[in-house]
């Protein structure tokens, strides 16, 4: 494969551009999120007791580029984009899935929902293998926090 140099450019912008909390704390994931304009998912973060987490992983609202590598041991990821502003929902939250250790946590929010966004938004979640622990409105935005569950697929007799 040959990659010219606007594919170099742009991996070096995602690279740049991508959040990558190894270590982090409270204050470097404040930080992160204060920069992004998301400080209100932070205090929400926070307020779930997840702001401590070791490995989290922050993708920005202007790409879904990740190493899937990276996601192995992640505890948090947390995603900038709204998700009513993401064209292919099912497949990013398959794909999310798919990547993420068992029991890490999914932080998501809605920017200016109403309701009947909020209540479609829980089954797919669910249907796509997330439990969701939480819900909350806060400043015109629903955030929600869901957890990677066990999947038990049905063998094929």
């Amino acid at each position: 494969m040959v990659m010219d140099n606007r594919d170099i450019d742009i991996r070096n912008y995602v690279k740049r551009r991508r959040s990558h909390l190894r270590s982090s704390n409270r204050e470097n994931m404040y930080i992160t999120l204060l920069n992004d304009g998301c400080e209100d998912l932070f205090t929400y973060i926070n307020w779930m007791n997840l702001g401590d987490c070791c490995n989290a992983i922050v993708l920005p609202a202007t790409t879904y580029f990740y190493i899937p590598e990276n996601l192995d041991d992640t505890e948090i990821l947390v995603n900038l984009k709204p998700l009513n502003l993401i064209e292919d929902l099912g497949c990013l939250l398959s794909s999310i899935l798919d990547l993420l250790p068992v029991y890490s946590y999914f932080t998501v929010f809605l920017e200016e929902c109403k309701n009947e966004n909020k209540e479609s938004l829980k089954p797919l979640l669910e249907s796509t293998g997330f439990k969701v622990l939480d819900i909350t409105g806060l400043n015109e935005k629903t955030f929600f926090c869901a957890q990677k569950q066990i999947i038990c697929r049905d063998a094929v007799s």
